[in-house]
């Protein structure tokens, strides 16, 4: 087994932080990785947020369920599938054609590229030594969420 392999198969969801913050070193290195993953076409149809002020935590939190784990987090990485950006980088080409950032086809890209993202850089983290888990509460309440992180038409919290 090499050093790759062990680490994917210790991976286990980390629910308990050290008072340590995640240096910007780090955080640059786990969203390069992030962006590293293989994404359809090369659209890398996702944004990430980190939230590291601790009242928007708070307030996240109460919408995932109460998972105290966003508000004990040094930065909360929130991963999104963004059509918008699709949408806007295609607008000056498209004319008065039909364009399809919102059909099923390219919110399965979105949502896909987003998770692959995600683990890339779970991956990256606990390289690095940082623990991770992932907050699928995030989708209990996708429009409360996505309105408290301001996000535009096109753009879920994955």
């Amino acid at each position: 087994m090499n050093d790759t392999l062990s680490l994917l198969m210790n991976h286990r969801s980390i629910r308990k932080y050290l008072d340590k913050p995640v240096s910007e070193e780090q955080l640059r290195a786990v969203v390069a990785a992030g962006q590293m993953a293989s994404t359809s076409s090369n659209i890398q149809a996702y944004s990430i947020i980190a939230v590291t002020d601790q009242e928007k935590k708070r307030r996240l939190a109460g919408l995932a369920g109460n998972q105290a784990y966003i508000i004990e987090c040094p930065v909360f990485l929130v991963w999104c599938a963004d059509l918008y950006r699709l949408k806007k980088s295609t607008e000056a080409h498209s004319g008065d054609k039909e364009t399809y950032e919102d059909s099923t086809e390219n919110f399965i890209v979105a949502t896909v590229d987003a998770a692959l993202a995600a683990q890339n850089a779970a991956i990256a983290a606990e390289s690095l030594g940082l623990g991770i888990v992932y907050i699928g509460g995030v989708r209990n309440s996708i429009a409360d969420f996505s309105e408290a992180l301001e996000l535009p038409d096109l753009v879920y919290p994955v």
